[in-house]
């Protein structure tokens, strides 16, 4: 007994909405490979800038943070990065990057988030 053209055209259509699935997962996939990758090469790229930075003047350490603030800022789709040193009873800026006006230093007091996270590690 043979299928009818019926039955061979149903399977047809159901093993082409399978492969159709199949090819759309497959696309996801390799859409958050592409995405994971370029992610890579940005953080590798970063790291590069940071290791140039700290090689080709090793006791400039505001060299070097500015670099790190640009690329934190880079990596995190941030307009704006700084970084802090504890000085005594202030922070201190060291790099900053990015549009937003800081201060250079602010008081090391639980009352400004930072120097709360700072003062409680």
């Amino acid at each position: 007994m043979t299928a009818s053209p019926t039955d061979d055209l149903a399977s047809a259509e159901r093993r082409i909405q399978a492969l159709t699935e199949e090819l759309s997962q497959a696309r996801g996939e390799l859409s958050q490979a592409r995405d994971e990758l370029e992610e890579t090469r940005e953080q590798q790229t970063a790291t590069a800038g940071i290791l140039t930075a700290l090689s080709s003047s090793p006791a400039d350490l505001r060299r070097v943070c500015a670099e790190i603030a640009a690329n934190a800022a880079h990596l995190c789709d941030a307009y704006d990065a700084l970084i802090r040193q504890v000085d005594g009873e202030v922070l201190r800026l060291v790099a900053h990057h990015g549009p937003i006006p800081v201060s250079d230093t602010l008081p090391l007091t639980r009352g400004l988030p930072p120097a709360h996270a700072i003062l409680d590690r």
